[in-house]
């Protein structure tokens, strides 16, 4: 049976893209509704498909204002990366559905810490790779999101951040404080000179997966495959590391409680950028991405919610505060 990776639409085998050779549709499965999945909330139809061995995922893309044509974007990538990303069986650009192989199990939430440092390692070389050659993502239809663009955003927002709280779907019970909104309204001069200090590194903008956890990792028998490309854009590389995490609780302890995954992190990680800057500047580099990369992920959060209508789910609802609070602390580390 073909899996569903976060579908929208139903679909019947006729209207399917042309499958690639070897492939062919085996007919309607079964209709699924999502629960409480604010990706599966519009109907979804699984389709059977055989290609020997095997199943396939069929996908079609969700359109808010800061996703990808992912189909689009992962045929590029593929050409870039080989078979580090999943290439596309099929692609329909105008419909925004894609048909891929089977990646194989993912690594999870609960990967040890050994493997997060060799995915860290393997997504580092990825990135080294693409560097200087932004131009290809972004012709592909990768939003950008280098720094001066983030910059922006955050004059934008940040100094009405309130005004936030009354989107449909804002979990008030987790929503920012009176003094958690001071200051994070009182954080822009620091976020501002965060994105300078770190355009002035050496370091170059390069592809960013925007969603990079290790639910969207997979391990296959030539390394690691990095899937689910919706949130691809072009920006400074340090600003994915954020997302990389065990659990996947928004406990308020848990940011103490990950400091030796960091520290490991980080430790894998930049040797990769090595002939770019020196350790000490790329240690610097790393304290100044991990407040910004926190901040980009609020922007992209509250575009999703700020883009749907109800009812929307609370894990989208509740991830705007928790990026922002996280912001906060990497400014104060920072």
């Amino acid at each position: 049976m073909a899996r569903v990776q976060r579908a929208t639409l139903v679909v019947v085998p006729r209207a399917v893209p042309a499958l690639a050779d070897g492939l062919e549709w085996a007919g309607p499965a079964e209709l699924a509704a999502g629960d409480g999945d604010a990706a599966l909330a519009a109907r979804v139809a699984r389709e059977l498909a055989t290609r020997g061995t095997g199943d396939v995922w069929f996908k079609t893309n969700t359109a808010r204002p800061l996703f990808v044509n992912e189909g689009v974007v992962l045929t590029t990538l593929a050409e870039l990366f080989g078979d580090r990303v999943p290439a596309p069986l099929a692609v329909d650009a105008e419909r925004g559905w894609m048909l891929l192989d089977d990646h194989g199990e993912e690594v999870g939430w609960s990967a040890s810490l050994g493997v997060v440092e060799e995915v860290a390692r393997s997504y580092a070389r990825m990135q080294v790779e693409a560097a200087g050659q932004a131009d290809r993502p972004l012709a592909a239809g990768c939003h950008d999101r280098r720094l001066d663009r983030l910059a922006a955003q955050a004059e934008a927002w940040l100094p009405q951040v309130e005004a936030t709280g009354d989107l449909p779907g804002i979990d008030g019970a987790t929503w920012l404080s009176d003094g958690e909104l001071a200051a994070a309204r009182a954080a822009l001069p620091q976020v501002l000179d965060c994105c300078a200090e770190l355009a002035g590194f050496a370091v170059p903008p390069s592809i960013v997966h925007g969603d990079l956890h290790l639910g969207n990792v997979a391990r296959g028998p030539a390394g690691y495959t990095f899937f689910d490309w919706t949130d691809a854009c072009v920006a400074h590389p340090f600003l994915d590391l954020v997302t990389i995490r065990r659990g996947t609780s928004f406990a308020e302890g848990e940011i103490g409680s990950e400091a030796e995954l960091r520290a490991r992190l980080r430790a894998a990680y930049l040797p990769a950028w090595a002939a770019f800057e020196p350790p000490e500047r790329l240690d610097r580099a790393y304290r100044l991405a991990a407040p910004l990369g926190a901040l980009h992920q609020a922007v992209s959060y509250r575009s999703i919610v700020a883009s749907q209508q109800p009812p929307i789910d609370v894990h989208m609802g509740q991830s705007i505060a928790w990026w922002l609070r996280r912001m906060l602390v990497g400014l104060a580390a920072s």
